[in-house]
């Protein structure tokens, strides 16, 4: 837009903001467009006689400020430059584009990989979806971060045998790295024509040649081990390869060992075990191996090996060994039902048993206390002890030959990996929450401990593996990409600090079996992607058996919204409940289980308050079902559609299936008039509802057991205006403008949406609408300023719906919209990508915006930065966070004008009221009633008449005064001034609301 066209747009402004101060805001005439569906009101030009001076006075200032704001904006995207007007639109959308930029991600989920300890067991080696880290093992930090291709997974990861300081990294994609991991530096690159899903690294068995040998499981037609040849400069692409076992089913476990003379690989329930059979060096080609198989009774789920020292062998045992020529091996397989099987010298006792006079000597040790399936197993560096762990958040040694067990139970999460150290004197444990730990062998307590993001990930975005067919996964869908949301804010206690309601962890390999919603509240260091604290929001069985007698997990309830206050003192939380489907089987044989499984709904809105001293939240008050009706069959299920937090007061409104919107405050707690206080003397609130505004119910269109029911609700930044969307039918979704200040409704938009609303917000006088098409509303000249039909990238409806975002930055008045897609890699893989685009609220042209950029993953948590910083946070599903952020610290855009104070507002006519935002028109008021505690404020019978914003003590907490409390004694003096079987009931109402009157008088 050019400097010109702007100027005559502020001109025009301050021309309509002049006609709306000499117009009386009583006379409206109203309207119906039945093309659009929106009922308005216009306003009937006529002068105010007696108009207040003062009043005129600050409308005319605020304009000046309006027009000041108007001439900040186009010097701030001029920068000290003028506009060609020949500037093409890829000029100015370069020109936009270099102010911002995306940060390297933070946090990440760590990978279902055993992690690797150095050489001196100083540093811990772990992996993530497109990096990995390197850990001091001493001081729990991050020591360097290796980074590959963005656009690959990490598949596997060893070190070099011949040099410790060098590191092998695999991804799926193909290519093998090779990198000094103690200076950071690259040595070298090999590509392969196959995915790569699994690594293993010996020196080479051809000394001429100085390289290591790297074995991998890869999959070109048909599942194989590889081995691989990697040349060293100046020929380091080049790679030299022999294919050494093939296989139709997926191996899903890989181990080299003896210097690469046994190799055990593991594929459902077959074992497979090869043995070199060729003496001495030889080169690649003629490496080859005598393969044979154990066929188990379970699934494998694990696999640990171990070979006996011969070191201390007598003289007659190193004979014996030497005649035989194998290497003694023990292997302990995991099962998918928690047995343990135990083979000591298995591979000769394989080999016994194929002469037919020793049939029926294979036999193996049995043990079983996992009740599920055994995750991680490893031995011991002596042979004697057995680790294993799963989703019993247990840690169980088992020591062999008296088949004693000791545990390390109420660990924070299931078990996903383990590590014996070289020397044996700690366990690297890896944990189902993104957590890891190391635990000294001798004392069984931590040494070291990191703690990462635990929102849900999806397995796939972190690492793609071999699909294992299950009851409850039974297909691989490669174009899944719907995940829970993620309830996120942004802690106003610090501007780098992320509030997130995070799940407990189930430690499920699908990754989409995995509960929505949260039952932790996690607090996240922004900089580092590291948790600072973490606290039950919910009752949780994270260590005791949540198990029922018919095999399925007893679920807690599931935090579903989450909202924080301005001043940062109040924290609200929602969370849900219904009894699972398979215990109301048994007594409704006939009914719709969906719908009694919902009518069964328990819903809770959870208060509460920041305790300093713990530096913790503690809960003040919980309501059960806000948004519940009725009883019996006409009981509405009571579920909670949003939550947010009011800008300017504390206060939070809710909007649920009663549909309502109900404003929730807080009232200072007393007992006989006398004020309720902690015991540090602090004062103690209780929340109730203070006002609700009635909606519509959802129409009988809509399926509430199968049909999605979003709302969505959106506060101005003086939180004079709340915008609130229902859906009205299965097709078609309402858009309320309500007048906060008074509970009205004014108008009501049919014709904004299209499909279910993803998201809305307000960015100064603009309303954004997110559906199918993203829209822009001047909510002064009441039109469409922009509109614009988003690419549905062939996802369905249910994938966009859960993985498309619309966030709102009023400091600095601009509005991110982050939108899903699948591509297609070189090697034909499922790439999912989030397409994040950042906009000016006031750009017309539907094929410009600020700046583009794309997430790898699908987002999870779409976030503005706190108003010191322009940008967003976002958190993918791989639980990576990232920064997109305006190249300067301090944005030289312009921020919104300080909030006038209520009593300005009230004082001033002509901007008192809304006539302003809305433009022309508006509906009939919907129904706005008091919530049902007239006890309280038995003076409050309408929210028409309720005292201005600027007289109400219940916003301002600084200045918190509860309402006038009337004592027993006096209710007892005028029950006995008046003959109470000869008086009405509501003659005695209306004396003691004139009680109540009369002191609230004297209040003020």
């Amino acid at each position: 837009m050019s400097k010109r066209k702007l100027e005559e747009n502020v001109e025009t402004k301050e021309r309509i903001a002049k006609r709306n101060r000499t117009t009386d805001n009583g006379g409206l005439d109203k309207k119906a467009d039945p093309a659009s569906g929106v009922v308005s009101t216009t306003s009937n030009p006529k002068e105010t006689p007696g108009e207040d001076a003062s009043a005129q006075k600050a409308a005319r200032k605020q304009a000046r400020k309006q027009a000041k704001r108007e001439r900040r904006r186009l010097g701030d995207k001029q920068k000290g430059q003028e506009l060609s007007k020949s500037e093409s639109r890829e000029e100015k959308q370069k020109r936009f584009h270099s102010s911002w930029k995306v940060s390297n991600s933070v946090g990440g989920y760590l990978l279902n990989l055993d992690p690797v300890f150095s050489k001196d067991e100083k540093h811990l080696i772990l992996a993530k979806k497109s990096s990995v880290l390197i850990y001091s093992t001493l001081t729990s930090l991050l020591v360097r971060t290796i980074q590959t291709s963005r656009s690959s997974h990490v598949s596997g990861f060893a070190l070099s045998p011949k040099d410790p300081s060098h590191l092998y990294i695999s991804t799926n994609s193909g290519s093998i790295d090779k990198w000094n991991w103690v200076d950071g530096g690259k040595l070298g690159k090999w590509s392969i024509s196959s995915q790569i899903y699994g690594l293993a690294v010996l020196q080479t068995p051809s000394p001429q040649r100085g390289n290591d040998t790297v074995y991998t499981i890869d999959k070109k037609e048909q599942w194989r081990i590889t081995a691989h040849c990697l040349w060293g400069r100046p020929d380091a692409d080049k790679t030299e390869l022999h294919t050494l076992l093939k296989s139709p089913d997926p191996f899903t476990a890989l181990k080299v060992l003896d210097g690469g003379k046994i190799i055990v690989a593991s594929s459902g329930k077959r074992l497979t075990i090869g043995h070199d059979s060729n003496s001495g060096n030889v080169t690649l080609k003629k490496l080859s191996y005598v393969w044979r198989e154990i066929q188990c009774p379970e699934w494998i789920t694990s696999v640990g090996i171990h070979i006996p020292d011969n070191s201390h062998n007598t003289h007659d045992q190193i004979s014996k060994a030497r005649v035989k020529s194998i290497r003694s091996v023990d292997i302990a397989i995991g099962g998918l039902n928690g047995l343990i099987l135990v083979y000591r010298d298995i591979l000769e006792k394989l080999i016994q048993n194929q002469r037919p006079h020793n049939k029926g000597l294979f036999t193996s040790q049995r043990l079983h206390w996992h009740r599920n399936e055994v995750v991680a197993l490893q031995w011991s560096a002596d042979g004697n002890y057995l680790i294993s762990g799963g989703y019993e958040t247990v840690l169980v040694l088992w020591q062999l030959e008296t088949g004693k067990k000791q545990f390390l139970p109420h660990l924070s999460a299931p078990v996903k990996n383990v590590l014996v150290s070289p020397s044996g004197s700690s366990y690297a444990i890896i944990l189902a929450d993104n957590s890891a730990m190391v635990i000294s062998t001798a004392e069984l307590q931590p040494t070291f401990s990191i703690q990462g993001i635990s929102t849900p990930i999806s397995i796939k975005d972190a690492l793609p593996s071999p699909h294992v067919p299950t009851v409850n996964n039974s297909q691989e869908d490669s174009t899944t990409v719907y995940l829970p949301r993620t309830p996120a804010i942004v802690s106003p206690l610090s501007s780098e600090q992320l509030l997130l309601a995070v799940p407990a962890p189930s430690g499920s390999q699908s990754g989409y079996d995995q509960p929505s919603g949260g039952f932790f509240l996690q607090s996240l260091d922004a900089r580092t992607g590291n948790q600072t604290s973490c606290q039950a929001l919910t009752r949780t069985n994270t260590t005791t058996h949540n198990i029922g007698p018919e095999g399925n997990r007893i679920q807690a309830p599931q935090v579903t919204h989450l909202a924080v206050s301005t001043d940062a003192q109040w924290l609200v939380t929602v969370d849900e409940w219904m009894p699972p489907q398979e215990d109301l089987r048994p007594f409704f044989l006939d009914a719709d289980l969906a719908e009694e499984q919902l009518s069964r709904l328990e819903t809770h809105l959870n208060f509460w308050s920041w305790n300093e001293a713990i530096k913790s939240w503690e809960l003040s008050s919980k309501v059960d079902n806000p948004h519940s009706e009725g009883s019996g069959m006409n009981r509405v299920f009571g579920r909670v559609f949003n939550l947010i937090s009011n800008p300017a007061i504390p206060q939070f409104v809710t909007i649920g299936d009663d549909g309502f919107s109900r404003s929730w405050e807080p009232r200072k707690r007393t007992r006989n008039g006398i004020q309720v206080r902690d015991l540090l003397g602090k004062p103690l609130f209780n929340w109730r509802c203070r006002a609700f505004t009635a909606l519509h119910l959802v129409n009988e269109g809509v399926d509430a057991t199968k049909d999605h029911i979003i709302s969505k609700l959106a506060f101005s930044a003086d939180g004079s205006l709340l915008v609130a969307s229902l859906p009205y039918s299965s097709q078609s979704t309402s858009l309320y403008m309500i007048n906060h200040l008074n509970n009205k409704v004014e108008r009501i938009h049919s014709s904004l949406i299209s499909g279910y609303c993803k998201g809305l917000g307000i960015v100064f006088k603009y309303m954004v609408v997110l559906s199918d098409d993203l829209v822009v509303w001047d909510l002064v000249m009441g039109c469409v300023q922009f509109k614009k039909t988003l690419n549905d990238y062939g996802l369905s409806a249910n994938h966009r719906l859960g993985a498309t975002y619309l966030a709102v930055d009023q400091a600095h008045q601009t509005y991110a919209v982050a939108i899903p897609t699948i591509t297609k890699s070189s090697h034909n893989l499922t790439r999912r990508e989030t397409t994040l685009t950042i906009h000016d609220p006031e750009e017309q042209d539907p094929a410009y915006c600020l700046f583009e950029t794309s997430i790898p993953g699908t987002l999870t948590a779409l976030l503005p930065m706190p108003s010191s910083t322009e940008g967003y946070y976002t958190i993918n599903s791989a639980a990576e966070l990232r920064t997109v952020t305006h190249t300067s610290t301090i944005s030289t855009r312009l921020s919104p004008e300080p909030l006038a104070s209520t009593a300005t507002l009230a004082s001033a006519p002509a901007l008192s009221g809304l006539e302003t935002i809305y433009g022309t028109g508006s509906t009939e008021p919907a129904a706005t009633l008091l919530a049902p505690d007239g006890a309280d404020d038995a003076t409050d019978s309408s929210p028409s008449q309720q005292p201005p914003p600027s007289s109400d003590h219940r916003i301002h907490l600084p200045h918190y005064e509860p309402p006038p409390v009337l004592h027993q004694h006096q209710l007892t003096e005028l029950f006995d001034s008046i003959n109470v079987h000869a008086t009405s009931v509501e003659d005695m109402f209306l004396q003691v609301a004139r009680l109540v009157v009369g002191r609230r008088g004297e209040n003020k």
